[in-house]
């Protein structure tokens, strides 16, 4: 049994050749650090791709400054080698 889920569109504007760029699926996320008592929310902007990832502002991101990481995952990219990547856990909630 799967449940569709539908996105708001915000306008994302122009190329620099003038051409109109594809509007761009967000949601709003809520994060909330436990060991402070620290919450932010703010714009997500959802890759509907084949990972479903989401992307978080730079507001959001803030929340995570002098959090140590649960752990680091290593991706490997054909161009850039290994990349390493903190893994973080808080609670999250889509507010959309």
């Amino acid at each position: 049994m799967s449940k569709s889920i539908s996105y708001k569109y915000i306008d994302d504007g122009y190329s620099s050749s003038g051409r109109k760029l594809p509007d761009v699926p967000v949601v709003t996320l809520l994060l909330r650090r436990r060991d402070r008592r620290l919450q932010a929310k703010g714009l997500a902007i959802v890759d509907t791709g084949f990972d479903g990832s989401i992307y978080p502002s730079i507001s959001v991101l803030r929340l995570l400054e002098g959090m140590k990481p649960k752990q680091v995952e290593y991706l490997f990219h054909p161009l850039y080698a290994r990349i390493d990547c903190e893994v973080y856990e808080l609670d999250a909630f889509l507010l959309d």
